[in-house]
């Protein structure tokens, strides 16, 4: 439903390259937006974890996007 009102009536009624365009530059400013704010909000400095004293000891700080490929850390 939302491709059909976002994308396809919009080119029904005025079918030219500046409604693609305005689709184009939408979707660039949307997505820059949300990008930018997972961004800042998965890599803020000043936010911890929730771990208790004995979890504490095991916890290894590595890098939020090597995390997000490799998965978490497995400890023996």
């Amino acid at each position: 439903m939302l491709l059909q009102r976002f994308y396809l009536v919009p080119l029904y009624l005025y079918p030219s390259l500046h409604t693609v365009a305005c689709q184009l530059l939408c979707d660039a400013v949307g997505g820059a937006y949300l990008g930018v704010n997972f961004i800042i909000s998965h890599n803020y400095e000043g936010v911890r974890t929730v771990l208790s004293d004995a979890d504490r000891s095991k916890h290894v700080k590595r890098d939020w996007a090597f995390e997000q490929v490799s998965g978490p850390v497995k400890l023996a």
